[in-house]
């Protein structure tokens, strides 16, 4: 979401400045800028309208007014979300529900008190039943309407009563309500019409053939079901234990919406177009706009964001047209279609590939993961320099990669030169001495050093150093320390060294026999390119609350061997963690070994974890280790990463299965102790609550995971 609110643009008179550039007209009327606001909640009294025309919106479609108010459900409206951004919200509210008598009283205060040059437009509805119209028509004349937009295309509740998209199916029938309307009317008439159909041009053409001044594309789509509360079965917005089928509103549809303007503005040039849908930003209005709309209207954005987003809208549309040489904002109008061609008009020849900026990339293993869906898998993280690279011979060109790359790394472009980069362009990290020890010895003595770190894999301190957040003046790599990787046997318990792969790891027979938990977790780290140069000791070391392997040592009771220049210590792994990237490890001191008890014998483990893809960093991870004696849970152990400063232990919900029988009621509880208890935030893999709800889920499905009852 482009969305970029800077200061208020009022000015010395202490009303919102009104820029030439930024003029527009529709159906002959002027607007002062291209933003409206549309017919819905921004839009249902007179307060609102005047707050937002002061604010310095160009006009205002007022919520649809009928021969007869309806009444709504409470509630009446679900938002659906990715991460902390709503991308849609599904509504079963209908038009008004004041009657059109308080309309008109209502109309005469805002032209009075709104600007002098703020556009009010009405918004009507009738049946298809023509003469329906005319009572409402008459009431926003009468009461100081600019124009009038004829809401034909309203998807839920309406087409019940022969109305909305009932009607604006049919181009038949809009040509027949037009006409007729057209008849009485003595402001510019507006079709709004709806998304909902096969083939939007026909019922286009059939609004403007008969008096339509102008069209607004579109209205919500729909009829939509955009979520089950599958805890109580029931559709959303659960209204007393029922829910219907509703109008979709908000980015999900902007794609569609573009597409019909697009399609409308090429079939009949001639027409004028208030795009409406998915609109937060003032690069979404440009977007309408270059694709034939001479204005736009928001609902949703502001709705979500409120009536301020105008500030964005008009100072990032005025950046944009001195950045790009327009000189107004109406020569953007179509500038798009232009190079909108037929499909089979584009040019399919192979002359593309992708290459990865290394100095941009931060390994995240996104790209990796498409591309190994999408493609041949061209796209691997280098062990060496910790960067993804695309093979430009295994690339398909597909694009996807650009895309959900979060950092803008990645770039398309001509073959030979996606070639000649790829060969040619390292990553390139910032100058430090480096140290590369072969024993043990070597290697503590070099830590001694002033500004001295440690580097083991490098998966994440070379990250960080890229970035700029860690600024070492000595780079000690133990890479070559060979006697800290191993995994034995060593009285009764696991011993595994620091240096220790996950690759190592996950593949390694005994932990699969020994300690089935941590070679799960394991596997589940990252991509494998990854995994074969990242450590245990790197993993622990880098405190990440994050780290798949910290809940799975959490539940089997590990230790740390730790050795500085006083000697060798141990600390317990509930001890290891302060905090993120914060341990108890001295600064002197090197991680040797990982002592990790059994699991007690007859008992069972899982580790589950959620994130935006297999591998990915995890948004919630929980480990579990459970024993039950004849369906008592007699041993229990549950840890959780990513939900708090630190990895934990779920102290309380152990001590409150011990002893209780494992059912349906017990994990639930235990479930909601846990989610009380822990302290998630809000970052780029999730929001709080999300991580809440999760991490819930999550336990109770290791829970029984765990048991071998799933």
């Amino acid at each position: 979401m482009r969305l970029i609110v800077g200061r208020p643009f009022i000015s010395s008179i202490g009303m919102p400045e009104v820029y030439d550039e930024l003029r527009t007209s529709i159906a002959g009327v002027p607007l002062k800028n291209p933003f409206l606001l549309g017919s819905a909640p921004p839009t249902w009294d007179d307060e609102h309208i005047i707050r937002a025309a002061r604010l310095g919106w160009a006009g205002a479609v007022h919520k649809t007014i009928a021969i007869k108010e309806t009444v709504d459900p409470s509630p009446r409206m679900f938002a659906r979300k990715m991460l902390e951004d709503v991308v849609s919200v599904q509504n079963i509210e209908l038009i008004t529900t004041y009657p059109k008598e308080q309309w008109a009283k209502w109309n005469r205060r805002i032209k009075a008190e709104a600007p002098s040059d703020f556009v009010l437009i009405s918004s009507l509805m009738g049946t298809g039943d023509p003469e329906t119209w005319i009572e409402p028509l008459q009431i926003a004349q009468e009461s100081g309407a600019d124009m009038v937009e004829l809401n034909m295309s309203c998807p839920h509740g309406s087409p019940e009563h022969d109305m909305g998209a009932a009607i604006g199916q049919h181009p038949d029938l809009v040509r027949r309500v037009v006409s007729y309307v057209k008849r009485y009317s003595k402001v510019p008439l507006i079709a709004k019409l709806t998304p909902n159909v096969t083939a939007i041009v026909p019922v286009a053409r059939a609004a403007l053939e008969s008096g339509a001044a102008a069209l607004t594309l579109t209205n919500t789509h729909g009829p939509t079901m955009s979520a089950v509360d599958l805890n109580t079965m029931t559709p959303c917005p659960n209204v007393l234990g029922k829910g219907a089928f509703g109008g979709l509103s908000g980015p999900a549809v902007k794609p569609n919406t573009l597409r019909i303007v697009a399609e409308v503005k090429k079939a009949l040039p001639e027409a004028e177009i208030f795009g409406l849908g998915g609109i937060e930003s003032w690069w979404d209005a440009m977007e309408y706009i270059s694709l034939g709309a001479r204005a736009t209207q928001v609902v949703t954005g502001a709705m979500v964001h409120g009536y301020e987003i105008i500030d964005d809208l008009v100072t990032g549309t005025r950046q944009f047209l001195k950045e790009s040489g327009y000189f107004r904002v109406t020569d953007v109008v179509g500038e798009a279609l232009r190079n909108l061609v037929a499909h089979s008009d584009l040019d399919f020849s192979d002359w593309m590939r992708v290459w990865v900026n290394p100095d941009e990339c931060v390994p995240c293993t996104r790209c990796v993961t498409t591309c190994s869906v999408v493609g041949r898998g061209a796209m691997r993280i280098d062990p060496v320099q910790l960067v993804a690279r695309s093979d430009p011979d295994e690339c398909k060109a597909c694009g996807l990669c650009v895309g959900v790359c979060p950092t803008g790394a990645i770039y398309m472009l001509p073959q030979e030169e996606a070639r000649k980069r790829y060969e040619g362009v390292k990553a390139t990290y910032p100058y430090v001495e480096r140290y590369y020890p072969r024993t043990l010895a070597e290697a503590l003595a070099a830590l001694q050093k002033e500004g001295a770190v440690l580097k083991a894999g490098g998966t994440d301190v070379l990250v960080k150093m890229k970035q700029g957040l860690l600024k070492p003046t000595y780079l000690v790599d133990i890479s070559k320390v060979h006697e800290l990787a191993y995994i034995r046997i060593e009285d009764g318990y696991v011993a595994i060294g620091s240096a220790t792969t996950m690759k190592e790891i996950a593949e390694s027979n005994l932990l699969k026999e020994k300690l089935p938990l941590l070679p799960e977790a394991a596997s589940r780290m990252a991509v494998p390119e990854v995994r074969e140069v990242s450590t245990l000791g790197g993993n622990l070391c880098n405190a990440s609350p994050a780290a798949d392997t910290a809940p799975v040592l959490l539940v089997l009771g590990a230790a740390v061997r730790a050795l500085g220049p006083q000697g060798e210590r141990t600390i317990p792994i509930e001890s290891f963690f302060l905090g993120p990237g914060r341990t108890s490890l001295r600064q002197d001191e090197i991680v040797t070994e990982v002592d990790v008890r059994q699991m007690p014998e007859g008992a069972g483990s899982s580790f589950v974890k959620a994130g935006r893809t297999y591998t990915d960093i995890a948004q919630v991870n929980v480990a579990a280790v459970l024993k039950l004696r004849e369906g008592t849970i007699e041993y229990c152990r549950l840890a959780l990463g990513s939900v708090a400063p630190t990895p934990i232990r779920a102290w309380r919900a152990e001590e409150f299965l011990v002893g209780r029988r494992l059912e349906e009621a017990s994990v639930k509880e235990a479930a909601k102790m846990v989610a009380r208890e822990i302290q998630p935030i809000s970052d780029s893999r999730g929001t709080a609550r999300q991580r809440r709800d999760a991490a819930e889920l999550l336990t109770r499905r290791a829970l029984w995971l765990a048991s071998g009852l799933l």
